[in-house]
């Protein structure tokens, strides 16, 4: 199945740059949506012999029978049909994703494809597990797949970790700063999805970026919420974008939660944004800060659709982010060449879209000091034959948060005591002034403690835990820093 490797990063090449060169504005017309489209029966005779039919990429062929084809078709287009004097029946619009793309049984059951061809179209739980497992088989030294949780309804929550090969002992696999990138925490969020997809190929693929992501451990969770997925393509277009216990999961994270006003979030279970009956009650939100409390993840991208905007922590009104504000003083290199399809907005850089609160990647901000992203992309669930072209106007921002890691000065410390054992300590910092009462913390598990500090000058930092001395010392940083060994003595009180 993998002979063909090298041709398929060719392919792989070849769709980057078609993508990238491709870039036009597009309104958007959802493909979920009966006011964008519309459902229609045309024979087979008239197809073929209307050059227009077979031409026309806006129009998605959904069904193929014996005699006729169903297709979805623009409704600004029905008057072009007209005027060509087009023969077609309107059908009842289709109230399931499934009754637009039944071709993903084909996929599923073709099962294993080339990690190059895997932008074929938009994926439901079921051909993401499949993917998942066969690009492990296709890179079994770089991947490992991980189930990090359990979904309300029980369903597994996939995460493919990454970690290419780096003969330098200085990024050995357990003291490799981390990175997260998850998406479809909203189930109906369809391309969401396929930037996470478009992540790993880039990740594993591209040479160009080879050299950073030798020195991180990767982690992507293309579906987080996958009782909303399946409820969106297989029940309705009106479910999904809460999980089996409905509720909106990125409104029931800690930080803050229920907050705010009650434009915020909601304490009403039939609305779309109930909160939950309390912080982090839903399992998909205890996995991800499972993980995160496991892995401490330097950055990490959240994926959500359709605002076409990179939002910024705190997102929460009335929070102030540190002094300095690093995680906004990235925000230049990050968004740099990225180039949106969104014809009736700009992309931009955001503290929020609304009034929020009880979201994750405030909560990320908060209790880990992770520079937290959301990404919002242009457009939700577009006729796939533009979903490529789509991904390609983001996809400056992957290699640009790569970029602002290896060139960030950092601290790098492992805290533990005479026995070598790794300990989780509180850390303060003299560089940075905090208002919400963040602490930060060693990894428990590593004793490892990352800092990206604003410029080369050295901090001091004071580490406390319980059972030991404290310790103060003046660390200087580094773009590419060997960690320095903490070790703590203990409290003879």
């Amino acid at each position: 199945m993998y002979q063909n490797l090298k041709k398929s990063t060719i392919l792989f090449i070849f769709l980057y740059f078609f993508s990238i060169f491709q870039i036009s504005s597009r309104p958007v017309k959802h493909l979920d949506d009966a006011s964008h489209y519309e459902n229609i029966l045309v024979d087979n005779q008239t197809f073929l012999k209307n050059e227009f039919l077979n031409n026309n990429k806006e129009s998605l062929i959904i069904r193929e029978y014996k005699t006729s084809k169903q297709i979805l078709i623009p409704k600004t287009e029905l008057q072009n049909w007209s005027d060509a004097n087009i023969s077609f029946r309107k059908l009842k619009f289709p109230k399931k994703f499934i009754d637009i793309d039944p071709n993903v049984k084909q996929r599923i059951k073709h099962g294993c494809i080339p990690l190059s061809a895997m932008l074929n179209g938009y994926k439901e739980t079921k051909l993401n597990e499949i993917y998942l497992h066969c690009i492990n088989r296709e890179f079994p030294s770089r991947t490992k797949l991980k189930t990090i949780g359990h979904s309300a309804l029980g369903k597994k929550i996939f995460a493919l970790n990454i970690l290419l090969p780096n003969e330098d002992t200085k990024h050995q696999t357990t003291e490799r700063d981390k990175i997260l990138v998850h998406c479809a925490i909203h189930g109906n969020e369809s391309i969401a999805i396929e930037h996470c997809y478009d992540i790993i190929q880039q990740s594993l693929l591209n040479k160009e970026l080879e050299p950073i992501l030798k020195k991180l451990d990767l982690w992507i969770v293309p579906i987080l919420n996958p009782d909303g997925v399946n409820a969106y393509w297989y029940r309705s277009f009106q479910e999904g974008r809460k999980n089996g216990f409905g509720v909106d999961l990125n409104r029931n994270f800690p930080f803050h939660w229920g907050g705010g006003s009650k434009q915020a979030s909601s304490n009403n279970p039939k609305s779309v944004y109930y909160r939950g009956p309390s912080a982090s009650s839903e399992p998909e939100v205890k996995s991800i800060l499972k993980l995160f409390e496991k892995n401490h993840f330097l950055f990490s991208i959240s994926i959500h659709c359709y605002a076409n905007s990179l939002l910024v922590p705190y997102s929460i009104e009335n929070k102030n982010n540190t002094n300095p504000d690093l995680a906004w003083e990235f925000v230049n290199e990050l968004t740099k060449n990225i180039n949106s399809q969104r014809e009736d907005k700009p992309f931009l850089a955001k503290k929020n879209l609304y009034e929020v609160d009880g979201t994750d990647q405030d909560s990320f901000y908060h209790l880990f000091g992770t520079y937290a992203y959301l990404l919002e992309s242009s457009h939700r669930v577009e006729n796939y034959n533009f979903v490529p072209t789509i991904l390609g106007g983001f996809r400056p921002l992957w290699a640009n948060l790569l970029k602002v890691y290896d060139n960030a000065w950092k601290i790098k410390i492992k805290v533990q005591n005479q026995s070598g054992k790794q300990i989780k300590a509180k850390i303060k910092n003299n560089t940075f002034e905090y208002f919400e009462n963040e602490i930060q913390y060693s990894n428990q598990d590593t004793g490892i403690y990352t800092l990206i500090l604003p410029n080369n000058k050295p901090t001091l930092l004071q580490i406390e835990t319980n059972q030991y001395l404290p310790v103060s010392l003046e660390v200087f940083p580094e773009k590419n820093p060997n960690i320095q060994i903490i070790e703590v003595l203990p409290n003879p009180n």
